[in-house]
Formats: C-alpha cells, structure tokens, sequence
C-alpha cells in the first residue's frame, strides 16, 4: 500500500481526502529535495566526494537513503490514514455536506401551488381559502421536516468535524516529526548512513 494509490482518485464528492493526500505527497516531495541537494552530501564528506571513486559511491547512496526515507514515510502516512481511518471520516463529512446541499436546492426547487392550478370547480365551490391553508399547511410541515434534518445534520457535521480536525491536529504532529526540516535526517545520521553505505559497499566488491 502507497500513498500513490489515491494520487489518481476520480470524482467530485469525496475530495477532502484526495486533497490531504495531495498535501501529504507535496510535502514530501519537499523533504525528499532537499535530500536530493548534492551540496549537503559532499559537506558530509568534503574531501571523499572530490575523488572520482567518491563521487559514484555517493551518488549511489544518496540514491539509496532518498529511496528508503521516501518508502518509510510512504508506509508511515498509509498506517495513519488506516489506523485513524482518516479516508472513511473525511469521505462521510464530504456526504454530510453533499446531502445538506441537495436538501437545500430540493426545498428551493419545490414550487408552491398557484391559484392557477386549482381546478374551476375548487374555485366555484368556494375552496379558494381551504385550499390555500391546505397548502400553507403542507408548507409547513414540509418546512419541519427540513429544518429536522437539517438540524441532525448540523449535529453529526459539527461532531464529525471536531473529530476529524483532532485527528488532523495529531497527523499534522507526526508531519511535524518527520519532515519538519529540524527534525529531518539530521547531517550526523546522514553521514553514518552514507559511511556504513560505503564500508558495506567495499567489502562485497
């Protein structure tokens, strides 16, 4: 499993989750640029990394550090979404709106009866004014009825939100562990990396 796997994510209702993996994905592609920097490797090893021999054997394991960061933090990011089951919370916020949405523009849509429909002989018996609080009656009932559900949903929405912003709070502290830049694969644990690379590199040659 990948974070790639909901890079290609198609529709127009269920789009918060798309959108936070693409802030996931941009973010990582930043810390992974900055490993990329050929600059920081070679400050590592200023003499080793003017060499020819040194050159190849860093460049391959600057390759194999960015690799291994960006499968770690793929598979970090995939247990996080799982664990807090962040695509099913954030997918059922994006039905609760959708479904606030469609009752507003259905109620809107519904037109009143007009004087016009009603039969001649509603009019001739005299049913004008029954027939007006039979449809104001309607009206208003119709109008309860939205006003419940909208109020249920309001609840399950605000609920759903709070609870998705906590979760969001707590991914964004992991975030802030793993790819905030002072906290980044600091250049100690880069050279060690890159120093085991080259011993282990040596001895199988």
């Amino acid at each position: 499993m990948s974070v790639d796997r909901y890079s290609g994510m198609e529709g127009t209702e269920h789009i918060r989750f798309q959108r936070l993996v693409q802030v996931c994905n941009k973010a990582l592609e930043e810390s992974i640029r900055k490993l990329q920097s050929w600059e920081k490797i070679h400050e590592c090893f200023p003499n080793y990394g003017q060499t020819r021999e040194g050159i190849e054997n860093l460049t391959v394991c600057q390759q194999q550090v960015i690799k291994l960061w960006s499968n770690l933090s793929r598979v970090e990011f995939d247990a996080i979404f799982h664990e807090r089951s962040i695509e099913e919370k954030l997918n059922q916020l994006d039905d609760l709106i959708n479904k606030a949405r469609s009752i507003d523009t259905s109620s809107s849509s519904k037109k009143l009866r007009k004087i016009d429909d009603l039969r001649p002989l509603e009019l001739i018996e005299g049913n004008l004014q029954g027939a007006k609080e039979s449809t104001l009656e309607r009206i208003n009932n119709k109008l309860q009825i939205i006003k419940e559900s909208n109020e249920a949903l309001e609840t399950n929405l605000k609920d759903l939100n709070d609870n998705i912003f906590q979760e969001l709070d707590q991914l964004q502290q992991v975030y802030d562990d793993m790819l905030n830049e002072k906290s980044m694969l600091p250049d100690e644990t880069i050279k060690q990396a890159v120093s085991d690379m080259i011993i282990e590199s040596r001895q199988t040659s």
